[in-house]
């Protein structure tokens, strides 16, 4: 069975009963699993080779082009002779390479663009045409449909040539470098244009004289309850090829006695499932599967009559979607005495615990991974809530708020642009040419849905950003919104850094370029977009929908059944001046909520100032 497969691995062609050839490898890699009646053991794969002294060896994957540059985590001391060696040994697709970065130890990581251009004090950046044997490589040439910026003048490719392959290198050697320090520890990055028809196992090598330790560990695919289950790292290696001292924690899953913990090969049994741990298993994944558990409410509401009964399940739900918690004692004690639901919500609105999960809650719909930073729009949209401003400010407010809850004014360059230009909404959304954010943007906020379907995703090499707004293609449906709001955005990079002129001096222009004449948020700028976005009723729709997904678990049917409820909240909306407050006292105190019905659809007119929405025919 392994000789069969192995002739499935790359370097090996395939031929047919006809005698053809299929020079093309089918795949990079194979996994065999051997089952084995003895469930007790498992193998653990090999460690891989540990490279000669001086050499630690990784692989580069150059096909996503998300990314700009790959760091290596690993710290280096280099010396004469040293340095990033990259070549095209063993690859069948495109190799490329712009400049080598090397940063001291002491500065922070480098894994984009912006710390390149900021360049730290003492980082070394080696552009392709100083290194060793790049006269044998080609100029790499720019594709139309590519926003790669290149760090220095000359970024080499090799074509994928069949000739070229295995025979091109490249030698980043940072000791030659002006402001290079002897005794200095590096961390080593390379940059390098990345594209779908790159190769996903460049080798690179770093040569260097000491380096941190490169942990690499292989385990057992998967281990059979009961079994011994190995961890084995001693593929572990600096490049003195010094011994390694490791001490092993377990941080999650199931808890497991760990022996060895202080070798290269520590270990531990599985642990076989007791009969109360898999009643439990059971159960809970009974409740995933039970109705009640899956809606917003128990559907015994509507059956159940007693009415201090149903007064205490409507807390029971109040309690959970405002405060993350089940009512105490005492509040259900309120309850039985007669205080009004209306007091309950008023009094959850008020509290600490409120302000934290509706925090929580705004954290997760825009996908902040809680840092300082990455709270900045959830602080400005929480703030927004609590003290009752309008929440069209979410997207046009010129302020911020501090960690410690201060109001503080944005630089005059953001304008009225709210969380749309914070640092914490614009990183992991890339702009152009991925559109990403143009799309988080439209479907945060104006409610929009896009499915790309594999198709067009296939098309979109070679395909420039002007052609996408032209009428009649089948991207102008989306691209009429996506583009002229990508361009927008144009002054601020991909990890939220505003800037006003681009790299070679010129002025950004951050117009919407006129491209499409029925682009409704027209002008220079994000303010421009959400200045006139802020008043749609597509934004203001959005917002009731965000809430109401908040607390019915799902969104409000506006146009169907539930266009009543839907009028009722933006007339609420209307009278409280965007109060988001006022919005969700309308929805925990709707009959809907509490009752857990939604009236017939009816025939309604929505006025909103100059607006008129008809909603139905």
């Amino acid at each position: 069975l392994i000789a069969l497969l192995w002739k499935y691995l790359p370097g090996h062609p395939l031929k047919d009963t006809s005698g053809t050839t299929w020079a093309g490898p089918l795949c990079s890699s194979v996994p065999v699993t051997v089952a084995s009646h003895d469930a007790s053991t498992s193998v653990t794969p090999p460690p891989p080779a540990i490279p000669a002294q001086g050499i630690a060896s990784f692989s580069l994957d150059e096909t996503d082009d998300t990314i700009a540059a790959r760091t290596f985590s690993p710290l280096f001391q280099f010396g004469p002779g040293s340095g990033l060696y990259l070549s095209n040994a063993g690859t069948h697709h495109v190799v490329a390479a712009d400049a080598a970065i090397f940063t001291p130890a002491q500065s922070d990581r480098v894994d984009n663009y912006a710390p390149f251009k900021s360049k730290p004090d003492g980082q070394l950046q080696i552009t392709a045409d100083k290194a060793d044997g790049q006269a044998a490589w080609k100029a790499y040439v720019k594709p139309d449909y590519s926003y790669f910026m290149p760090i220095g003048k000359r970024v080499v490719s090799d074509d994928n040539v069949d000739a070229l392959k295995g025979k091109l290198h490249l030698l980043y050697n940072p000791v030659t470098a002006p402001g290079f320090t002897s005794g200095t520890f590096y961390r080593a990055a390379l940059a390098y244009p990345a594209a779908v028809m790159n190769d996903t196992r460049v080798p690179v090598e770093i040569r260097a004289v000491q380096s941190s330790p490169i942990l690499r560990i292989t385990t057992p695919v998967s281990v059979h309850p009961g079994a011994v289950a190995v961890i084995d790292a001693t593929g572990s290696y600096d490049v003195q090829h010094s011994p390694l001292t490791v001490s092993w924690q377990q941080i999650g899953g199931p808890r497991v006695k760990l022996m060895n913990a202080d070798t290269l090969k520590p270990y531990f049994r599985v642990q076989t499932m007791q009969p109360g741990q898999a009643a439990w298993q059971g159960l809970c994944q009974a409740l995933m599967r039970h109705p009640d558990f899956l809606f917003t409410r128990p559907l015994s509401l509507q059956y159940v009559k007693d009415p201090v009964v149903r007064r205490q399940l409507q807390l029971v739900k109040i309690a959970q979607d405002l405060v993350g918690r089940p009512p105490t004692t005492s509040e259900i004690s309120e309850v039985d005495h007669n205080v009004p639901l209306s007091t309950m919500v008023n009094n959850y609105l008020k509290s600490q615990s409120f302000a934290d999960f509706y925090f929580r809650r705004i954290r997760l719909y825009l996908e902040s991974h809680g840092s300082s930073s990455d709270d900045e729009p959830v602080r400005l949209w929480t703030w927004i809530a609590l003290n009752h401003k309008p929440f069209s400010q979410i997207l046009t407010a010129d302020y911020t708020i501090t960690p410690d809850g201060q109001r503080v004014p944005r630089p005059a360059y953001a304008g009225h642009s709210g969380v749309l230009t914070m640092k914490g909404f614009i990183q992991g959304k890339p702009s152009l040419p991925h559109f990403n954010y143009s799309a988080q943007v439209c479907e945060k906020f104006l409610g929009y849905v896009f499915i790309v379907p594999e198709s067009i995703i296939k098309m979109r090499e070679g395909i420039t950003a002007t052609s996408t707004t032209t009428p009649g293609t089948v991207c102008f449906t989306c691209h009429q919104l996506l583009t002229p709001l990508a361009f927008q955005r144009s002054r601020y990079s991909d990890d939220g850094v505003y800037h006003f002129k681009d790299a070679s001096g010129h002025v950004i222009d951050d117009t919407d370029h006129d491209l499409v004449p029925s682009y409704p948020y027209r002008g220079e700028g994000m303010p421009a977009f959400a200045e006139t976005a802020s008043r749609t009723e597509m934004f203001i729709r959005t917002i009731i929908q965000t809430h109401f997904v908040f607390f019915f678990g799902r969104e409000m049917r506006y146009n169907q059944d539930e266009r009543s409820l839907y009028r009722k909240l933006w007339l609420t909306e209307e009278k409280n001046h965007e109060n988001i407050e006022g919005l969700i006292k309308g929805i925990i105190l709707s009959p809907e909520y509490l009752n857990g019905t939604s009236k017939p659809a009816q025939r309604v007119r929505i006025y909103r100032g100059d607006l008129q929405h008809k909603l139905a025919d």
